[in-house]
């Protein structure tokens, strides 16, 4: 039985694109695909048409980067929901596990699997938590499907970068907890015109959080501030898992 829907936004990285395809694929959790494709990205395009699996959405050239993930996040159709990129690589069996815990935990909203921050092995893995919290920034995960309807989904003042900090904010607020999963995703992290565009957002996101949300300070139980903590290694059957997948990076 499918239960887990995996929303991926893609524009312009049709060989990083396919290679997450690929490894989605392989995962062993049953799940559909949903992917935002960019109407200006014609390579993607023709190729997401032999692709009888996933479900292409266009995303109408919106510059807006949250309203596009809200729209994939509303036409999926199971109770769990992936938010995903078109440059992570995931150790398979992560989404069997992080499932697993929000069928056994109804207090958590979503899990998070740990990362590689900055695109490089050098740093270890990590996941990002609050400051001195240590409440688990929901960076790559999954959500539960009825928390984004009961929010109304992530919040489109944010048009990228910040949307996240609120929603977990929000989370946080409403009593409810984002839970760690002990398998790792890899990002590639790639910095090109589409990461760029990404950043322009990094200013009007701060200020808008700011304002809803309070002074940053370490002290604000709302702080939504992520940082890494507690750096580890993959451990060596996980990266044996993913390394065929690792080009331009080993």
């Amino acid at each position: 039985m499918i239960r887990l829907s995996v929303v991926i936004c893609t524009k312009n990285r049709l060989p990083y694109f396919k290679r997450v395809i690929e490894n989605l694929r392989e995962d062993p959790t049953e799940k559909e695909f949903i992917v935002m494709y960019s109407e200006d990205d014609k390579r993607t395009q023709d190729w997401l048409k032999d692709q009888t699996d996933i479900i292409a959405l266009s995303d109408n050239n919106t510059k807006n980067h949250t309203s596009i993930y809200n729209k994939g996040f509303k036409a999926a159709s199971n109770e769990y929901i992936a938010n995903w990129t078109d440059d992570i690589i995931v150790v398979p069996g992560a989404f069997d596990a992080g499932i697993e815990i929000l069928d056994n935990d109804k207090k958590a909203a979503a899990v998070v699997f740990k990362y590689n921050p900055g695109g490089k092995t050098m740093f270890g893995y990590s996941y990002q938590i609050h400051r001195e919290e240590k409440r688990f920034f929901l960076n790559f995960g999954i959500i539960r499907k009825s928390i984004l309807e009961e929010f109304n989904y992530w919040n489109e003042e944010f048009p990228g970068y910040y949307t996240l900090n609120d929603f977990c904010a929000r989370i946080f607020e409403a009593g409810l907890s984002i839970k760690p999963v002990n398998y790792e995703v890899w990002h590639t992290e790639l910095v090109d015109a589409t990461k760029m565009d990404l950043r322009k957002t990094i200013t009007i996101g701060q200020k808008l959080f700011k304002e809803k949300w309070g002074r940053i300070s370490r002290r604000n139980p709302r702080e939504c501030e992520p940082r890494e903590w507690e750096l580890t290694e993959m451990p060596a059957e996980h990266r044996k898992l993913i390394n065929k997948y690792l080009y331009e990076v080993i």
